[in-house]
């Protein structure tokens, strides 16, 4: 497939995903549209594939294409089939621009922090505080140099990554509360470890595919 069928693809997927976000979640929506707006004009200035790309160039990353968002809607089914709720404390591991996280607050009403890698997607995910961005922080920084406790919903739509730093995480996750739900796409815990089942499986529909994720849990 052409760059620009690719391309067009995508944008034909990023527009229904809008669309539907919109029809089964309009309350959410419409606190979130302000957000949306500042991501578009974000994208308009710094293409965040090809920030990422440059990213990762410069530090001599193999995969040059690790960069992805999860759509609304995958994050709409998310929140429900793990219960997220307004009482959680989520975090996710690779926040790019945080969009995420900002719909999942005004989906749930959850707080939510982000850690990512590249310093101008944190730069921009901070911005929004100033126009209603409250109970969201973002970090810059390694997974690894960071503190998983305090959380009770752990985000990992980590499909790229190299078995070696899944390994690392995981020795992390084994260190949280039982009760502390990681969720995964695109590959179970247990297929590495058997210290953690699935609670949970369902499907998701990303612009690359339809994949499974997972809510796992400690045994």
């Amino acid at each position: 497939m052409s760059t620009f069928k690719t391309y067009l693809k995508l944008k034909i997927f990023l527009l229904r995903d809008l669309l539907k976000a919109a029809r089964n979640y309009p309350a959410a929506y419409l606190k979130f549209l302000p957000f949306e707006i500042f991501y578009g004009l974000f994208s308009l200035l710094f293409n965040p594939y090809r920030v990422s790309r440059r990213f990762l160039k410069k530090k001599r990353f193999k995969k040059l294409w690790a960069y992805g968002e999860t759509p609304l809607s995958a994050l709409g089914a998310i929140a429900k089939k793990a219960q997220i709720g307004q009482a959680d404390h989520l975090l996710e591991l690779g926040s790019g621009r945080g969009r995420a996280a900002f719909w999942l607050k005004a989906l749930c009403g959850c707080s939510f922090v982000g850690i990512e890698q590249i310093g101008l997607f944190v730069f921009f995910s901070r911005l929004p505080a100033f126009f209603g961005g409250s109970k969201t922080a973002f970090f810059q920084g390694d997974f690894l140099d960071f503190s998983f406790q305090e959380f009770s919903v752990i985000y990992l739509y980590g499909s790229n990554l190299e078995e070696k730093l899944i390994r690392q995480l995981i020795e992390k996750f084994k260190t949280l509360k039982p009760q502390t739900k990681i969720i995964t796409v695109s590959y179970a815990l247990n297929d590495y470890d058997p210290a953690f089942f699935s609670d949970k499986t369902f499907e998701l529909a990303f612009p690359w595919g339809q994949t499974l994720a997972y809510v796992n849990l400690l045994r």
